[in-house]
């Protein structure tokens, strides 16, 4: 049995890993209002979209692991995915409609 040891301190890797992370996502923020300047926001989204899928798909194969669940869990992501799919095609529509056209 593997126990855990709990720490009252951030190792230096660990906190060199939450400063990447916090740069990362900052700069996510100042990279969207730049594009937006000039290009629609759906098609900013697209590329970041299809970079982290595949990011996400290399780093599942090199850690030698199945990309797509064949058990019970595949039906379960599909059943809570759905709904979340289903608000954001919803959303986008009532916005369309909602907001004046330019």
């Amino acid at each position: 049995m593997v126990t855990s040891e709990s720490k009252d301190y951030l190792d230096l890797k660990a906190a060199v890993i939450l400063l990447i992370l916090t740069l990362l996502w900052g700069l996510n923020y100042a990279a969207v209002k730049y594009s937006n300047q000039g290009i629609s926001p759906v098609f900013t989204c697209t590329p970041r979209s299809v970079i982290a899928t595949i990011c996400g798909v290399l780093y599942r194969i090199k850690k030698k692991e199945t990309l797509f669940h064949t058990d019970i869990r595949l039906f379960h992501g599909f059943i809570v995915g759905l709904p979340m799919v289903s608000f954001g095609i919803f959303s986008i529509n009532w916005r369309r409609r909602a907001a004046p056209s330019s």
